[in-house]
């Protein structure tokens, strides 16, 4: 029996993420799932650990964004601009990401193909800028796509999720603090006393 082992996140497609997401999770399963085995229990047990070991790396990778990628023929972009995404893109896209079993029709939101690039001029570290298909409907054409895109953009919005929870508090503190500093003023002033009557 001749195993592949994969290395990266980027060689899992994502409906074998999907079927270890509604497994049991055991190590049988791991090597099952992500080797594409029927049985690991035929395995030696000196290879069996090292493969759940590797396997186990590769899971506790931490995946980056990827924005722009090929598969199938087709150059594919992330969402380019979010703070212009449609309330149906948003909708669907909540619904999708709920379930494992909808993930690959999430990323048909996240990811359209690319109609057309445009360089980036000032910034040439940075990627070219580029144009994707509006929203049609979500499909199922991701459902073997390398679980690393997906993964990624999850990665990304949970960041951007914290990032985004902390400006919040910060933001908060510094106008209470900026409230009670105020206050401090007014009482000192005599704002807000009570006239005195003869």
């Amino acid at each position: 029996m001749e195993l592949i082992i994969p290395t990266t996140l980027n060689e899992i497609p994502l409906s074998n993420f999907v079927k270890w997401e509604q497994s049991e999770k055991s190590e049988i399963d791991l090597i099952q799932i992500f080797c594409n085995i029927p049985d690991a229990k035929q395995i030696p047990i000196s290879e069996y650990k090292e493969i759940v070991l590797l396997l186990t790396d590769v899971l506790n990778s931490n995946p980056a964004l990827v924005k722009t990628f090929k598969y199938k023929d087709i150059d594919f972009g992330f969402i380019p601009k979010l703070d212009s995404i449609t309330g149906g893109e948003f909708i669907d896209l909540e619904n999708y990401m709920k379930e494992p079993e909808t993930w690959h029709k999430a990323m048909s939101i996240l990811y359209r193909p690319i109609t057309q690039r445009k360089k980036n001029w000032f910034d040439k570290k940075e990627h070219d800028f580029y144009d994707i298909e509006p929203y049609q409907e979500a499909h199922d054409f991701f459902i073997d796509a390398p679980a690393e895109y997906y993964l990624g953009a999850t990665v990304f919005f949970y960041n951007l999720g914290n990032d985004l929870l902390n400006a919040m508090t910060d933001y908060s503190q510094k106008i209470l603090k900026k409230q009670a500093l105020s206050n401090k003023t007014l009482i000192r002033s005599g704002v807000g006393s009570l006239a005195l009557e003869p």
